[in-house]
């Protein structure tokens, strides 16, 4: 999660899931909160790993969040570049972009959501333990 080392700083991550949930929201007609209610967590979670992972072209493509984060423009870049590039609204010109792996970070959200897709969850069962040990393998000789 450290920028320096390639991975995605926790504001950027903060930033993908706003420009996420705003996509989402105008995508699925969910502008009304009532009808927000009908999808789970996991329905989110799930989406936002393929949105990222498989749907959005960051070497191509940018966000501008809005000023009242409730809304993303998603657009083509001017010059393409490899860094994942969200703008803020309280300065354009210092955006969040950053994680020079982006292509592996995104690569693994889209690995997860196929992952996730292909599975039958149980009611009210946890999408974290195909996240964190999806083989379901037994670790615990190695934590001695």
């Amino acid at each position: 999660n450290l920028t320096f080392t390639g991975g995605i700083s926790p504001f950027l991550l903060t930033m993908m899931v706003l420009s996420f949930l705003a996509h989402f929201k105008e995508k699925k007609g969910l502008s009304d909160p009532s009808k927000r209610a009908g999808v789970s967590l996991a329905e989110y979670f799930i989406e936002f790993l393929f949105f990222w992972g498989q749907n959005f072209f960051y070497r191509t493509e940018e966000v501008e969040l809005s000023p009242l984060l409730d809304s993303a423009e998603f657009r083509r870049k001017q010059t393409p570049d490899d860094k994942l590039t969200i703008i803020t609204p309280e300065k354009k010109e210092n955006s969040a972009s950053g994680s020079f792996k982006a292509f592996n970070v995104l690569k693994l959200f889209r690995n997860r959501a196929f992952l996730m897709q292909g599975l039958a969850f149980v009611e009210k069962e946890s999408v974290l333990k195909y996240l964190i040990n999806p083989s379901g393998k037994d670790f615990s000789a190695y934590l001695k």
